[in-house]
């Protein structure tokens, strides 16, 4: 009766030690199920949680997009999912820009200048994230080589397919200040439009390239579109798999 007592599932023993009686008592088959539960048990206290829990909408989503196969399946976006990365890249100043302080002479910027920031970003669904960044460009005035400094910080809505290499559609707000000894210290608002494409080559990195319009108001009464071109790449922080 003590062994019977021990080899029962419910007694709380250790799983090995239930497993062995179980097996020693002509019954094996019971012993393999204590073996695989234990295993549960152990396996489970390592797990990471999953997206359901963080509610139906995003299990929904990672189960829609379990039809994708092959490649593009490997890596992709998951839900509650956390980056952080950085850019360089090229700025294209409009020639009726207003980076420059009251007082001072609009002069034309140099044609194209280095672009540089980080940004971090939160996406709740694979399909939606949103991004702050900060951003520097130096650059010099054309006609008379003096060097200005101009800074971006920049809030974004991001849409992508819930795919290893996706397409990326962004919109948002963007404030960029200027200073320097020819233009003075300036600040001005404006929105910034882009489209690019994301590739996750495993899944805690991210490459990016982007072309990006910043449209702010211009001289003449007339809007000043600034278009960049940039590289990046992403750190993924947290991904949750499905």
């Amino acid at each position: 009766m003590f062994w019977l007592a021990l080899g029962r599932p419910e007694t709380k023993t250790m799983p090995w030690l239930s497993a062995l009686l179980l097996v020693i008592s002509g019954r094996p088959e019971l012993g393999e199920l204590e073996r695989q539960r234990g295993g549960a048990a152990r396996s489970g206290a390592r797990a990471r949680p999953g997206p359901k829990a963080f509610g139906r909408l995003c299990s929904r989503k990672f189960k829609g997009t379990g039809r994708v196969l092959g490649w593009f399946d490997a890596h992709r976006p998951a839900c509650h999912q956390f980056e952080l990365g950085a850019w360089a890249g090229l700025f294209f100043p409009s020639r009726r820009h207003v980076f420059f302080a009251e007082g001072f002479t609009p002069e034309p910027l140099v044609v194209a200048s280095g672009s540089f920031g980080v940004q971090g970003s939160y996406a709740p669904l694979p399909e939606l994230g949103v991004e702050l960044g900060a951003g520097v460009i130096p650059t010099q005035t054309d006609a008379t080589r003096l060097h200005t400094m101009m800074y971006t910080t920049r809030a974004t809505v991001l849409l992508q397919a819930p795919l290893r290499l996706t397409p990326v559609a962004l919109a948002g707000v963007v404030i960029l200040s200027s200073s320097g000894p020819s233009l003075g210290a300036a600040v001005t608002a404006g929105a910034h439009l882009g489209l690019g494409l994301k590739l996750y080559a495993t899944d805690g990195l991210a490459l990016r390239l982007e072309l990006r319009d910043t449209v702010t108001e211009g001289t003449g009464a007339r809007l000043a579109h600034h278009p960049e071109l940039l590289l990046g790449v992403t750190v993924v922080l947290q991904r949750f798999a499905p």
